[in-house]
């Protein structure tokens, strides 16, 4: 368990969702956890659900909390960074998980504060998801090593170059829709076979876990696995075939490049 106080602004989504998991896992005092968002109905809920304490407004929970993760939208951070701006000093840990904010426009309003970025992905609502950390020019070995283990509450971590995270919003943040797309597309191709919605949507979700969970668990690349799985001249490979004539691969490529640019585009 940590001893530290931390506390999330912005309680969407991804940091209600983080409140939940820190509680769940025990990994910082119950009391240690505060929340505060601009929605009172989702405070009131999350307080009720994880019986933690509000500190609002913003700038009031930052003078308690030695770790304070930002969750709010990108069009909401300027104006959180500037009431919590004088504030922060330099002995408090900043988390961000807002996309394409970079460290050093985080460093603009809060001076010479610990900050580390992250980019996770909604995986972390059932404590499998993906999150890479960036450190900014403050930040120390150990806010990087406190920042790992409260995301590997949640799920796996890696640390990656800043200039990189675009790339990474592009693969892991963004990537799974892509797989929800795939997967809502062999569903609609079951039932055109069939297949009932409810035989459909079982097929393609233990299929899609079951696929997942090799690639985990072995050694072998995807693309050996997908081997094992074709037979020459099978139905496999009849599938295979029609999907590389289309250019699947290149769609697929050309799409997380888009997203990549978008991500950039976004950034500030």
């Amino acid at each position: 368990m940590i001893n530290k106080k931390i506390g999330i602004i912005g309680c969407g989504n991804m940091g209600s969702t983080l409140a939940t998991s820190l509680i769940k896992k025990k990994l910082f005092p119950k009391q240690n956890v505060f929340i505060c968002d601009k929605d009172k109905k989702k405070i009131a809920q999350l307080k009720k659900e994880l019986k933690v304490k509000s500190i609002c407004p913003s700038s009031e929970l930052v003078k308690e909390a030695d770790i304070i993760i930002l969750a709010v939208k990108p069009k909401d951070f300027d104006v959180v960074l500037h009431k919590i701006a004088n504030k922060v000093g330099t002995k408090k840990l900043v988390i961000s998980v807002a996309a394409g904010i970079s460290t050093s426009h985080i460093e603009y309003f809060l001076g010479h504060a610990a900050v580390i970025r992250v980019m996770p992905n909604l995986a972390v609502v059932v404590e499998t998801g993906m999150a890479a950390l960036c450190k900014g020019r403050f930040a120390k070995k150990q806010h990087l090593s406190l920042t790992e283990k409260i995301f590997r509450s949640s799920g796996k971590t890696v640390v990656v170059p800043e200039p990189l995270m675009n790339a990474v919003t592009a693969v892991s943040g963004s990537g799974p829709a892509y797989i929800f797309e795939v997967m809502a597309d062999m569903i609609k191709a079951a039932m055109k076979a069939g297949l009932s919605r409810d035989v459909s949507e079982e097929l393609v979700k233990q299929t899609v876990f079951g696929s997942a969970k090799m690639v985990i668990a072995g050694k072998d690349a995807p693309s050996v696995l997908r081997d094992r799985v074709t037979s020459p001249g099978g139905t496999t490979a009849a599938a295979l075939k029609h999907m590389k004539k289309h250019h699947f691969a290149a769609v697929l490529i050309e799409a997380i490049q888009k997203a990549k640019r978008r991500a950039k585009e976004l950034g500030r």
